[in-house]
């Protein structure tokens, strides 16, 4: 056993920790820092300028992302369905990506009838228009609050990269809908295989055994992957042990629950194989690789990677280490639905959300905002979507300064991802709900700050603020409406 899985936990919280490794120097690519470090960043925070409807998600008084009449939220012509193209965007380009979208837009369409929406050309999305700014110009009746599918739908998929539609603009969609985002750039093929995969996987083409498959990392003297590992992935395997766990949301059905602790590079392919060992659900928690001071193209090739066992902390980086989309091979990922807690697990801004208590400016990370190629890659080879953190994830999100673990958005998420909700709903009670409840809280917090010094202790303020961004930060590649297809029995 190594110095650090021996530290007590109220040792390994001293030091704030993220689940990212610079793939060029084998370090961290932000040093673990203290609590007083870090708190000193985050008071000079400002508010979120969508903090009303933030307010008003927290305040829901049930758990229903949707107004009174809805009754069914899986149900899209309750629900409906919408797709938004970048304004900008080439017509002959966006009618080419149409054209190859089709199976998927006719079947949206099909089910959602009068629900159905494409925002495109003159309605399509405005950079760098906020959701409140898109939606006034869409309708002066679409408001705050719950979506009112009749105003505008609860499922939305963005059509674009991230640089056509920020994600600043998907994280305040996200917060009263489900979004979810694809971009294969001038890749026509990718977009007709990812429509072509989502029918056959609602049309009863596909239909995978249930079982899910839980990857974890822990690599030597990484206090990191210690806590992700002790506090994240083990506890929310046993909790899904329990199909009716009292104060939890009740399986439906029984699942093949398997936990691959052994983090080594060979599992996670083994997992990832498109073979009888695929999952239908996969949930993996590590290190993310980050490429900020390396060529191009490997950063854009290899940021988000998965980095696996056999690197041991403070050692250099070597290619095998870590799992990356040419790893994938030709894998079949049909029906597959993943997630991944690892730092740029989904996508990469262009600047560095996190402001580091030296900097003098906001940091530049990359030539421009992209999405990451492992998850992107998958689904070109059939999963249907991938959830996962744009920027960094934050190991002290799930854990209090008391030591107690907090992983509900998680036991939530996949409770109704196995239930066969929707991704786009799976995701509104767990991660969109907590945002809203830790944002509105850290503002309150820091509004009272600047009166009382004294109001709250440095470590708990690091908690809501690492809890706020981490939830924030997590998105949706592919279809939010798109939905495991298990087989029935």
């Amino acid at each position: 056993m190594t110095e650090t899985e021996e530290k007590p936990p109220a040792e390994l919280l001293k030091e704030i920790y993220v689940n990212g490794i610079d793939g060029t120097t084998g370090d961290y690519s932000l040093p673990p820092m203290s609590s007083a470090a870090l708190a000193k960043v985050i008071k000079g925070e400002l508010e979120p300028g969508n903090l009303n409807e933030l307010q008003i998600k927290k305040n829901r008084p049930v758990d229903f992302p949707v107004s009174e009449a809805v009754q069914d939220p899986t149900d899209l012509s309750q629900a409906g369905w919408a797709v938004i193209f970048p304004a900008a965007m080439d017509e002959n380009h966006r009618e080419a990506i149409k054209e190859a979208l089709k199976p998927l837009l006719d079947r949206r369409q099909e089910k959602a009838g009068d629900l159905y929406r494409v925002f495109e050309g003159e309605t399509g999305y405005r950079a760098p228009e906020s959701k409140a700014d898109f939606c006034k110009r869409q309708s002066p009746e679409i408001r705050r609050g719950p979506a009112r599918p009749e105003q505008m739908p609860f499922y939305v998929l963005l059509v674009g990269s991230p640089e056509e539609i920020p994600y600043e603009f998907q994280f305040q969609l996200d917060v009263m809908r489900g979004a979810g985002r694809i971009d294969f750039g001038d890749d026509l093929e990718a977009y007709a295989r990812y429509a072509q995969n989502v029918v056959a996987a609602e049309s009863g083409a596909v239909k995978l055994p249930r079982r899910a498959a839980f990857f974890s990392v822990r690599n030597p003297g990484d206090a990191a992957t210690l806590i992700s590992d002790r506090y994240l992935t083990r506890p929310l395997f046993a909790n899904l042990q329990q199909p009716k766990l009292q104060g939890e949301i009740p399986l439906k059905f029984e699942w093949d629950l398997s936990l691959a602790p052994s983090g080594e590079k060979a599992e996670l392919a083994r997992l990832l194989s498109g073979g009888d060992q695929t999952p239908a659900l996969l949930f993996t928690a590590s290190h993310g690789m980050i490429f900020s001071s390396a060529p191009e193209q490997q950063q854009f090739r290899e940021q988000g990677a998965v980095l696996c066992q056999r690197w041991t902390q403070g050692a250099p980086i070597l290619r095998d280490h870590y799992f990356a989309a040419e790893d994938l091979g030709d894998a079949n990922l049909l029906g597959l639905v993943a997630m991944f807690f690892a730092c740029f697990g989904v996508s990469t801004p262009k600047f560095d959300y996190f402001t580091h208590p030296r900097a003098t400016a906001k940091m530049q990370i990359a030539p421009h905002s992209f999405i990451s190629a492992l998850p992107n890659r998958m689904l070109r080879q059939g999963a249907l979507a991938v959830i996962g953190h744009v920027d960094r994830a934050w190991g002290h999100s799930f854990i209090s300064p008391g030591d107690n673990v907090e992983i509900e958005a998680f036991v939530i998420a996949l409770r109704k991802l196995l239930n066969g909700d929707p991704v786009g709903l799976a995701t509104d009670p767990s991660f969109n709900l907590k945002y809203a409840d830790m944002s509105t809280t850290l503002t309150e917090v820091l509004q009272e700050l600047q009166y009382d010094p004294t109001y709250i202790d440095d470590g708990e303020l690091v908690r809501l603020w690492t809890a706020n961004n981490d939830t924030r930060s997590y998105a949706v590649l592919g279809d939010p409406a798109a939905r495991i297809p298990f087989t029935s029995s």
